[in-house]
This record gives C-alpha cells, sequence and structure tokens, in this order.
C-alpha cells in the first residue's frame, strides 16, 4: 500500500511531516484560508516563512529507503521519509525532507543509501501518478513530460486477462 500512497502524493503524518515544519513547507499551503477572519495559529502562519522543505524525488537505480541521506557539497541537508519501486515509472521514488526550506530544485544532490553506495536522483513534485475515472494522468515533475497516458487495466474487476494480481493496474505512458 505505502506504493499507491507514494505515487497518489498521500502524505503520511508524522513521518513525512510532523509539528517541527508549516504547512507551507510541507506543501499543504492550499488548505490554509488566510482570508478567513480568524482561526486558531491565523497569526503565526502569516508571519511564518514561506519555503518548501518536502520534495518528490525519482531515481532510477535505487529504490529509496526510509532514513537514506541527502547530501549537498557533502554536507547533510535531509532525508528520505519513504520510498518505493514504481512499477509505471520504472524508477524507486519516495520523498525527501530537507532540514532547511531552500532552492532545491537545480542542485546537485546525492543520496547516500543506508544500504551503502551514493547516487544521483531527480527532484521532483510530490504527486507522481493521478487516478480516476477511468483515466490516469502523470502529474508535471521536474525530470519528465508526459502527452498521454492510458490504462491497460483498472483494479481487480477489469485487469486484463494475462493479471492476476488483485488491485493491479496497468498503464501505458507516451512521453514526448
Amino acid at each position: 500500500m505505502n506504493i499507491r500512497r507514494i505515487e497518489a502524493g498521500i502524505l503520511d503524518s508524522g513521518s513525512d511531516f510532523d509539528t517541527s515544519m508549516t504547512p507551507f513547507e510541507a506543501g499543504l499551503e492550499r488548505f490554509i484560508d488566510l482570508k478567513k477572519d480568524q482561526f486558531i495559529g491565523k497569526e503565526a502562519l502569516l508571519s511564518a516563512k514561506r519555503g518548501k522543505r518536502l520534495y518528490g524525488l525519482t531515481c532510477k537505480d535505487l529504490t529509496p529507503c526510509r532514513g537514506d541521506a541527502i547530501f549537498a557539497e557533502n554536507v547533510q541537508v535531509g532525508v528520505v521519509t519513504t520510498g518505493a519501486q514504481s512499477p509505471f515509472l520504472a524508477a524507486g521514488i519516495g520523498y525527501v525532507r530537507f532540514y532547511e526550506a531552500g532552492a532545491w530544485p537545480g542542485k546537485k544532490l546525492l543520496l547516500y543509501a543506508s544500504g551503502g553506495g551514493q547516487f544521483r536522483w531527480q527532484l521532483c513534485e510530490i504527486l507522481f501518478v493521478r487516478t480516476g475515472e477511468g483515466k490516469g494522468e502523470v502529474r508535471k515533475a521536474s525530470t519528465m513530460h508526459v502527452s498521454e497516458v492510458q490504462y491497460v487495466g483498472r483494479c481487480a474487476h477489469d485487469c486484463v486477462e494475462n493479471e492476476a494480481t488483485e488491485g493491479h493496474i496497468s498503464m501505458k505512458l507516451i512521453f514526448q
């Protein structure tokens, strides 16, 4: 189930984000209505920094794991909060939480795997795959452009005959 929540961009309170982060740092600002007259915490949010600390990651050479370290210029700057191998994207995906908000997109970052080794990876948006009413859409990530997405089968009810895995969803991605 972890791969499904990661691909859908669903965050886990306590592991992906916690009380040390503002909603802005976790990328959850769309759930805050600062135009509302009063609510608990409004003043704190108005004075909070607006930088982002939580991003998605893709890695072709490794499945990221919780606790893998993220380095920039030989200094640890973040940690992987969760990861899994995505069959849809044919890559390891996960979330990375930086210790400080910053201009992370475009920087050279390395993932130091807990099992050993250093790996290059790509920073991207949190939402990897969106599914819905018989149509799928891969959200724009900094490393890919998708022109078309088609389902081959959907869940256990209408999977193609060769697929026996309950809940399996096959997708055809056409990249530009």
